[in-house]
Protein backbone atom coordinates (compact mmCIF):
# COMPACT_ATOMS: atom_id res chain seq x y z
CA UNK A 1 0.00 0.00 0.00
CA UNK A 2 1.32 3.76 -0.59
CA UNK A 3 -0.73 6.99 -0.68
CA UNK A 4 -2.19 7.67 -3.38
CA UNK A 5 -0.56 10.79 -5.78
CA UNK A 6 -2.42 14.34 -6.53
CA UNK A 7 -1.80 13.29 -10.53
CA UNK A 8 -3.53 9.89 -9.69
CA UNK A 9 -6.97 11.35 -8.89
CA UNK A 10 -6.84 13.17 -12.47
CA UNK A 11 -9.46 11.92 -14.21
CA UNK A 12 -6.95 11.31 -17.80
CA UNK A 13 -4.76 9.22 -15.10
CA UNK A 14 -7.31 6.89 -14.32
CA UNK A 15 -8.52 6.34 -18.08
CA UNK A 16 -5.36 5.96 -19.32
CA UNK A 17 -3.32 4.10 -16.45
CA UNK A 18 -5.52 2.96 -13.60
CA UNK A 19 -8.00 0.79 -16.16
CA UNK A 20 -6.47 0.84 -19.45
CA UNK A 21 -2.90 -0.16 -18.94
CA UNK A 22 -3.21 -1.91 -15.66
CA UNK A 23 -6.65 -3.93 -15.46
CA UNK A 24 -6.82 -4.99 -18.96
CA UNK A 25 -3.96 -7.47 -18.91
CA UNK A 26 -5.11 -9.02 -15.42
CA UNK A 27 -8.21 -9.26 -17.20
CA UNK A 28 -7.62 -11.07 -20.74
CA UNK A 29 -5.63 -13.45 -18.37
CA UNK A 30 -8.01 -14.21 -15.97
CA UNK A 31 -10.19 -14.89 -18.86
CA UNK A 32 -8.46 -17.58 -20.68
CA UNK A 33 -7.07 -19.03 -17.27
CA UNK A 34 -10.66 -19.29 -16.41
CA UNK A 35 -11.81 -21.05 -19.98
CA UNK A 36 -8.95 -23.58 -19.59
CA UNK A 37 -10.47 -24.90 -16.50
CA UNK A 38 -14.47 -24.76 -17.04
CA UNK A 39 -14.39 -24.16 -21.08
CA UNK A 40 -17.88 -23.74 -22.21
CA UNK A 41 -19.84 -24.84 -19.27
CA UNK A 42 -20.24 -21.08 -18.12
CA UNK A 43 -20.20 -17.53 -19.56
CA UNK A 44 -17.65 -15.11 -18.98
CA UNK A 45 -18.17 -11.09 -18.68
CA UNK A 46 -15.21 -9.23 -18.82
CA UNK A 47 -15.30 -6.54 -16.63
CA UNK A 48 -12.09 -4.41 -15.73
CA UNK A 49 -9.97 -2.24 -18.32
CA UNK A 50 -12.66 -2.55 -21.49
CA UNK A 51 -12.89 0.96 -22.52
CA UNK A 52 -12.50 0.76 -26.48
CA UNK A 53 -13.17 -1.56 -29.34
CA UNK A 54 -9.86 -3.23 -29.10
CA UNK A 55 -10.53 -3.55 -25.79
CA UNK A 56 -13.85 -5.62 -26.38
CA UNK A 57 -12.42 -7.54 -28.98
CA UNK A 58 -9.51 -8.84 -27.07
CA UNK A 59 -12.07 -9.69 -24.40
CA UNK A 60 -13.79 -11.24 -27.18
CA UNK A 61 -11.15 -12.84 -28.54
CA UNK A 62 -9.94 -14.50 -25.01
CA UNK A 63 -13.32 -16.18 -25.38
CA UNK A 64 -15.20 -13.74 -23.15
CA UNK A 65 -19.13 -14.26 -23.70
CA UNK A 66 -19.72 -10.74 -22.93
CA UNK A 67 -18.27 -7.01 -21.69
CA UNK A 68 -18.96 -4.75 -19.11
CA UNK A 69 -18.27 -0.82 -19.18
CA UNK A 70 -18.47 1.06 -16.12
CA UNK A 71 -15.17 3.34 -15.38
CA UNK A 72 -14.83 4.24 -18.97
CA UNK A 73 -18.14 4.79 -19.02
CA UNK A 74 -18.36 7.42 -15.76
CA UNK A 75 -15.89 9.32 -17.57
CA UNK A 76 -15.90 8.91 -21.16
CA UNK A 77 -19.90 9.22 -20.74
CA UNK A 78 -22.86 7.35 -22.83
CA UNK A 79 -21.49 8.12 -26.35
CA UNK A 80 -18.69 5.80 -25.59
CA UNK A 81 -21.20 2.68 -26.50
CA UNK A 82 -21.90 4.39 -29.48
CA UNK A 83 -18.05 4.93 -30.20
CA UNK A 84 -17.29 1.33 -29.58
CA UNK A 85 -20.11 0.17 -31.36
CA UNK A 86 -18.90 2.00 -34.28
CA UNK A 87 -15.45 1.31 -34.05
CA UNK A 88 -15.95 -2.56 -33.87
CA UNK A 89 -18.74 -2.51 -36.96
CA UNK A 90 -15.56 -1.00 -38.50
CA UNK A 91 -13.67 -3.78 -37.04
CA UNK A 92 -15.58 -6.41 -38.54
CA UNK A 93 -15.09 -5.07 -41.87
CA UNK A 94 -11.44 -6.47 -41.19
CA UNK A 95 -11.60 -9.93 -39.15
CA UNK A 96 -8.86 -10.82 -36.88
Amino acid sequence: WRPVTAAETEPTYLIKSKFSQELLPDTLRMIKDITSEVGDYMSINACGGISSAEDVRAALTAKANSVQLYTALIYKGPGLVRTIRNHLLELSKNPI
